[in-house]
């Protein structure tokens, strides 16, 4: 008899357990338990590891490992993390119990954006430029006829150049024709296969008709609003069923006034609570919030401007850190101003700084 495992571990490589050797876990990595790691040419990969076992309660968890090995093996894409092979490790003493599969994908120098927005407040600029990378991504999928189901800024990293990168494929469900839509089951009630509620498109979370590729425009909406607030959409302390109730109410998460013009725009257009109101992802990609020639034109002082909330609950719980986190923007505007000096114009600085304080004992 040929088990769901046995078909995931034909799927191995010359990416073995005695080839590479297993590093430190990569703790940015959303939660996820993935690992560094190193081949025997030198090379370094990310291992994603999950533990599972062959009885009835894994099988949800066993056909979405299926499905993200099936879909990561075909494609091919600068947005997306690069599969490279997978293999089913059984434990030194068999008990046909547990067993470890090791997917292998490139190694990223990352943060995820969930850790990148929540170490440095996002400026606009820098939220439109991820923004393209996440919806490239997204229409090479759609293209495809794939829906990723689960993006959210904890499933994008984004390297050491700056581009993002969709992760996390197992909530992924690729349809077998374009007009193909996917009907919700019973399994779906409890949200396992479909995301989380605060990235979820109404269609979901209603469970009353079948669904498409719309979905993920909705969740990338939700993932800019996350981006430029610095907390997940529909607020930080909004429950799961609450979060449902506005959902089934046709309402949308709140788009601040503050955001520009062009961002809101963007917004409205992915959040429209109609699926079929909802522009496609190459569509988007024409979209001025995201069009190259309109980044091109934004000033280069807008990267150290970030989006601040109108939030009064904001307000007053930032209110006691005033003076650190004051100090901490000051220091990080002057230091992305100072990048951009020669070096005739720093030496020219501190020469007059220390003439200054000659002049005027009070500044020694």
């Amino acid at each position: 008899m040929v088990t769901a495992m046995d078909t995931v571990g034909k799927n191995t490589s010359a990416h073995t357990k005695r080839a590479v050797q297993l590093g430190p876990r990569i703790t940015e990595a959303g939660g996820e338990n993935v690992h560094k790691a190193l081949t025997r040419d030198g090379e370094l990969l990310a291992v994603k590891k999950v533990k599972v076992t062959l009885k009835e309660e894994d099988k949800t968890l066993v056909e979405e490992l299926q499905m993200e090995i099936k879909i990561l093996s075909t494609t091919s894409h600068q947005n997306i993390v690069q599969y490279r092979s997978c293999e089913l490790v059984q434990p030194k003493y068999r008990t046909n119990e547990t067993c470890e599969l090791r997917l292998y994908m490139d190694f990223v120098h990352h943060d995820t954006l969930e850790t990148r927005y929540t170490e440095f407040p996002l400026s606009e600029r820098q939220t439109r430029r991820y923004t393209r990378d996440i919806l490239s991504g997204i229409n090479y999928l759609h293209e495809k006829n794939i829906v990723h189901r689960d993006i959210r800024c904890a499933n994008i990293w984004v390297d050491d150049t700056g581009v993002c990168k969709l992760v996390n494929f197992g909530k992924a469900k690729e349809l077998k024709h374009r007009r193909e839509k996917i009907i919700i089951s019973a399994e779906a009630q409890s949200f396992t296969s479909t995301g989380y509620p605060h990235w979820m498109a109404p269609e979901i979370a209603g469970k009353s008709e079948p669904y498409q590729m719309p979905v993920d425009i909705w969740s990338l909406g939700c993932t800019v609003l996350e981006m430029l607030t610095r907390e997940r959409p529909w607020g930080k302390d909004v429950e799961e069923l609450d979060v449902i109730t506005e959902l089934n109410s046709h309402q949308i998460p709140t788009i601040p006034a503050t955001l520009s013009e062009a961002a809101r725009n963007f917004l409205v257009k992915c959040l429209q609570p109609k699926p079929e109101n909802r522009p496609t992802a190459k569509k988007l990609l024409d979209d001025p919030f995201v069009n190259p020639e309109e980044l091109d034109q934004l000033g280069s002082e807008d990267s150290s401007i970030p989006f601040v909330p109108e939030d009064d609950t904001l307000e007053s719980e930032t209110n006691s850190e005033d003076s650190s986190n004051d100090s901490a923007s000051e220091s990080t505007v002057e230091q992305e101003f100072c990048l951009e000096l020669t070096v005739d114009e720093m030496s020219s600085l501190v020469a007059k700084e220390l003439e200054d304080r000659e002049d005027d004992p009070q500044k020694q």
